[in-house]
């Protein structure tokens, strides 16, 4: 099996979670927000390489290479830069990425895109996501894709793979406060991250998102916009995306309960 890289985005602002700094800075359990998602992804086998996207402040910039230090020295050596990120999440994605172009990184490498406010994700979780990239049975139809992407460049499996959970709950499309239509809940999920992808397509589709001034709300969407086929593994209910303070309060009690 072949080692992998990580995008760990610890560049968001925090004012939801009402702070004036990066929301990677959060204390949680003693420790900053994204240290926990760093240790997860520094221990697991097939992680060699971890870029750090973080905030382009440089106080807090700073904060979170400082933090970096307190690491375990197995865990700082699978740190291979930091990225200042951008304005927007997908502008930080696309640093991290063209970063790892100026790297030489192979086009077949497989890259997780993860938040670091999701900081409780598994490593079963990670493993369902590496193993769907490699799987050969789910193809991409190159009478599907935009000009100028093969398929054959990144393999035989899928170029992307999300984590996803079947929505529950009854969802409603509402309109200056009265319900407009009820929205079926069959087949849809709600995602989270890791997302994996190969470098090559998803390097190629923020590029090209950038220069046709094209925004999607996760990096998936990305390669759903081009016409590349994008996979879906079960999500962990465990891997809770902290937002507001009560995540922050909430995930404390169910760990220290």
């Amino acid at each position: 099996m072949t080692g992998c890289d990580v995008l760990l985005l610890a560049g968001g602002r925090g004012e939801r979670l009402g702070q004036d700094r990066s929301k990677a800075l959060a204390p949680l359990l003693g420790k900053p927000l994204f240290v926990h998602a760093f240790e997860r992804f520094a221990a697991h086998p097939r992680v060699e390489r971890v870029v750090l996207v973080v905030p382009s402040g440089r106080a807090d910039a700073e904060e979170i290479r400082a933090a970096v230090l307190t690491l375990s020295e197995s865990a700082q050596a699978k740190l291979l830069f930091t990225v200042h990120g951008g304005r927007e999440r997908q502008d930080s994605v696309r640093a991290g990425l063209e970063a790892l172009a100026r790297h030489e990184t192979e086009r077949r490498r497989i890259v997780l895109v993860h938040d670091a406010a999701r900081p409780f994700v598994s490593r079963g979780l990670i493993d369902r996501c590496l193993a769907a990239l490699e799987d050969a049975v789910v193809t991409t139809r190159d009478s599907q894709v935009l000009p100028g992407i093969r398929t054959a460049s990144w393999g035989a499996g899928p170029a992307g793979v999300v984590p996803g959970l079947p929505v529950r709950e009854t969802l409603k499309l509402v309109y200056d406060g009265r319900v407009v239509m009820t929205q079926p809940r069959e087949q849809l999920y709600a995602v989270q991250t890791p997302q994996g992808f190969r470098f090559g397509p998803l390097l190629e589709a923020h590029r090209r998102a950038e220069a046709r001034g094209h925004t999607a709300t996760d990096d998936a969407g990305l390669l759903e916009w081009l016409g590349i086929a994008v996979a879906v593994v079960p999500g962990d209910s465990g891997n809770i995306k902290i937002t507001y303070p009560e995540d922050l309060l909430l995930v404390e009690r169910m760990l220290t309960d």
